[in-house]
């Protein structure tokens, strides 16, 4: 499940890496007719957090019903974050948040995030596309990459309807005891939107959980 302003393409290496090894991967474009590449002149569509979560659902059980089993989950960021979501209702076997998305119990304060999406936050209308400003997305998710190689990813991320931000920021509750089922939490040292001392914490807080 990809993250914010993403698409399914960014899992083509690790998709290609698990395929090799016999698991059979699937990495959708969530919502890709709501998520346009150039900001459209029409108002974006009334869709948020829970949207995102719903088609990951409709996902895991047409998986279910193919395979007979309840598949893994992977997710980054944003997708991180609907995987803690799938992973608490028990909708796949095991679960893996690769710099995930906090839940609303372990708050993201770093400076790098607010800036990454401060033309978000300074708008505050949930009735337009947003996608992060140039020079925070070079500064804050990029920024190990060479300016050309930021620049290209930066013209190839999608815009995302305002709700989605405003549902992110107000945060996604969740308990620790939903989480019954095995599941990996995995930091990237040099990331600055989820740093690893965040992430640190989101393991911590799941400490608790049954499994």
């Amino acid at each position: 499940v990809h993250g914010l302003g993403c698409q399914g393409s960014v899992w083509e290496p690790l998709q290609s890496y698990l395929d090799k090894r016999g698991l059979t991967c699937f990495a959708p474009t969530r919502l890709a007719p709501h998520r346009p590449n150039a900001l459209p002149a029409h108002r974006a569509p009334d869709l948020g957090f829970d949207d995102f979560v719903s088609e990951v659902r409709h996902l895991c059980a047409a998986s279910r019903r193919r395979t007979g089993h309840s598949p893994i989950v992977i997710g980054h960021s944003m997708g991180g974050l609907i995987a803690q979501v799938i992973a608490a209702e028990r909708r796949c076997s095991k679960a893996v948040f690769l710099a995930p998305a906090p839940p609303r119990a372990v708050p993201n304060r770093s400076p790098w995030m607010l800036w990454c999406f401060a033309n978000v936050l300074m708008s505050g209308d949930t009735k337009r596309y947003h996608k992060a400003w140039r020079r925070g997305a070079l500064d804050v998710l990029f920024h190990p990459l060479d300016r050309r190689q930021g620049e290209q990813i930066y013209r190839d991320m999608v815009f995302e309807p305002g709700r989605l931000f405003a549902d992110m920021a107000s945060g996604v509750a969740l308990s620790a005891d939903g989480l019954r089922i095995p599941t990996l939490t995995v930091a990237a040292g040099r990331d600055r939107a989820v740093p690893a001392a965040v992430v640190r914490r989101i393991a911590d807080y799941f400490s608790s959980a049954p499994v």
